[in-house]
């Protein structure tokens, strides 16, 4: 969302440069890093990035930031910082003899957040939030986290060899008061977790450009 990445924009301040904006979508400039507000949910990220990937064919890696839920049991309360070491998709669900009723699990890579000494969680995404039901379902992937854009990101990132990382926050907690949570705590939490993508991206731009 616009509003997750408000914070970093204006930290980065004239460094950051605007290329594009079409209502809640943007891409912005600083250096040789681009920065993409895809908007909500899996179809806007992938459209996004496909579009970023187009434009700048030249891309050697991808980082996502955003926040998330927290599945109840994962002891993540909101405000808890985590990078994503795996990722699935649980809401494909068909009721068809020997259909796989989950998208294979994606590996992401953790060694920007691990070496900042971030702990790791797994991330599951949908279409929409979990219900109790849908959790207690047989097959349902065991994850700490649940967002909506993370695996569509991950599977276009696969398709075309680049290597993914991913920063999360705990928004709120999966379940019936996730909305009051999300709207108490999401600025307060927001800020923490931009100090943290702050550094993040720096240390990722430097081993970057050691690279070439």
């Amino acid at each position: 969302m616009q509003e997750e990445a408000r914070p970093l924009l204006e930290r980065l301040g004239d460094r950051v440069r605007l290329i594009d904006s079409r209502g809640y979508r943007s891409v912005h400039r600083c250096g040789t890093t681009v920065i993409a507000v895809s908007g909500i949910g899996g179809h806007n990220m992938s459209a996004a990035a496909s579009s970023l990937l187009s434009c700048f064919p030249n891309v050697k890696s991808v980082a996502n930031f955003g926040s998330a839920g927290a599945y109840p049991g994962a002891g993540l309360p909101g405000g808890s910082i985590r990078c994503v070491s795996r990722v699935c998709k649980w809401d494909l669900h068909l009721p068809l003899a020997e259909f796989d009723q989950h998208f294979t699990a994606l590996e992401i890579a953790t060694e920007h957040c691990l070496a900042a000494g971030l702990d790791a969680a797994s991330c599951n995404s949908g279409c929409s939030f979990s219900t109790a039901e849908d959790r207690l379902r047989p097959g349902f992937p065991q994850a700490q986290l649940e967002d909506m854009e993370l695996y569509s990101l991950a599977a276009l990132c696969q398709a075309h060899e680049l290597p993914l990382w991913s920063l999360k926050f705990v928004s709120n907690q999966v379940g019936e008061t996730a909305v009051d949570e999300f709207n108490a705590g999401f600025h307060s939490n927001l800020e923490t977790a931009t100090d943290v993508l702050e550094g993040l991206l720096g240390n990722w731009s430097q081993a970057l450009s050691g690279h070439g």
